[in-house]
């Protein structure tokens, strides 16, 4: 078995706890996220980089340090644009309903 295969397949197990955030659907996390609630950011980027990273991996071509940078950059950037978005203006109409 190739070696890259071996890694993509073998899963890492992490043990939490369980958020309050966890229940809660994408549309309010988003909200609560966009009103500056970091521990919302926390379950949208933990419930949605499993997949992320699985695509930009593939389309980095199994590059896993470059994946990392990818991962951490969009992360990041997310974070800093949540007040410039249009999201974040009371009077836009709410695009998370």
């Amino acid at each position: 078995m190739d070696v890259t295969i071996f890694l993509l397949m073998r899963t890492q197990i992490v043990v939490t706890s369980r958020s309050p955030m966890d229940d809660l659907p994408d549309s309010a996390l988003i909200r609560r996220f966009l009103a500056g609630e970091e521990p919302a950011f926390r379950a949208l980027y933990q419930r949605h980089t499993p997949r992320l990273r699985m695509i930009v991996w593939r389309l980095l071509g199994a590059r896993r340090e470059e994946t990392d940078d990818v991962i951490q950059e969009t992360g990041s950037r997310s974070s800093k644009k949540r007040e410039h978005s249009a999201f974040s203006d009371p009077n836009a109409k709410s695009r998370c309903t």
